[in-house]
């Protein structure tokens, strides 16, 4: 039998993680969390999620298709609950079929990110939170949902933090690594800092950066990317805490959530994650407006000559 490809084996692995979390699943019961209203993980939840409120809010009853929203269909979820149609796709079936089953989503489909089977222009936007990192191609994944999208793609990822603006990240990142060495950064967020990283399933995880998100815009000719900081810790039990309770996750999480959101105000490091809208329309004054009064900031970029 010949041996899949890496990038086909990768998927392959990605298909079946879910099956643990489905009914009958390993991880089952930790799946109604979830669904739990009103704790430290829906608040965390809820603001990566609004990442797309100014595109919803400019463009009213809009179609959307999600990439890589294997978690039941939570971001199709959201966008339907604004007002859009949305369908939910994931390399697999398993939490997705559940998610329709209990009227979570209306519909979904199996998709592999990178080779779309829908036609160009399809949807107006494609979203992809938090899923673009585990693509073994992740670039190929990217021009398939701009393909497939009339009006833009917007992305949710972790940021590359080894990519310095200014002198001062790079000082800061030496001694991130100096403190890792010492043990601190174990004390605090319960795991170790690396460089370059793998999951579990064996895929390297990619995290993004502006520059090169910019570029991809740029080398098909479209005229604006929009961005905007968005703060995340991960600890457990995030899910088990109310946010009106005030114990030892609920203090842990806010100081480290204050602490990041200084530091990348402060320009010493990368937010933790990063939206990014490349959209595909012509930049209009009231769309800008729309993106400002939701804090992304604006980037328009030169046309090519050819465009002139």
């Amino acid at each position: 039998m010949e041996k899949l490809g890496f990038e086909n084996q990768s998927y392959q692995k990605h298909a079946e993680h879910f099956k643990k979390y489905a009914k009958g699943g390993e991880r089952s019961e930790g799946t109604t969390a979830w669904f739990e209203k009103g704790t430290l993980l829906e608040e965390s939840v809820n603001n990566r999620h609004a990442i797309s409120d100014p595109l919803l809010e400019y463009f009213p009853n809009s179609s959307w298709i999600t990439i890589g929203d294997g978690r039941f269909g939570s971001d199709a979820n959201y966008l339907i609950s604004k007002g859009a149609t949305a369908l939910a796709t994931d390399i697999s079936e398993f939490l997705l079929k559940e998610g329709k089953e209990k009227n979570y989503i209306k519909e979904y489909a199996i998709v592999n990110a990178e080779n779309i089977q829908y036609k160009d222009n399809s949807f107006d936007f494609a979203i992809c939170k938090e899923a673009y990192h585990h693509f073994p191609r992740p670039m190929k994944a990217l021009y398939e949902m701009l393909r497939i999208s009339r009006k833009g793609v917007i992305l949710l990822e972790p940021v590359d933090q080894y990519i310095y603006s200014n002198i001062f990240q790079l000082l800061f990142r030496k001694m991130i690594i100096f403190f890792e060495y010492i043990g601190v950064i174990k004390l605090l967020y319960g795991k170790h800092i690396q460089k370059h990283t793998y999951e579990e399933v064996g895929n390297y995880v990619y995290k993004i950066s502006l520059r090169e998100l910019e570029k991809v815009a740029l080398g098909l000719s479209y005229q604006i990317v929009a961005y905007k900081s968005v703060s995340m810790v991960s600890l457990d039990g995030l899910d088990k805490v109310k946010t009106i309770q005030r114990n030892k996750i609920w203090f842990r999480y806010r100081l480290l959530m204050a602490i990041q959101g200084f530091l990348a105000s402060c320009r010493l490091i990368e937010p933790a994650l990063l939206s990014v809208m490349i959209l595909k329309t012509e930049p209009e004054d009231l769309l800008i407006k729309t993106l400002k009064k939701y804090k992304y900031k604006i980037i328009l970029l030169p046309k090519a000559p050819q465009c002139e």
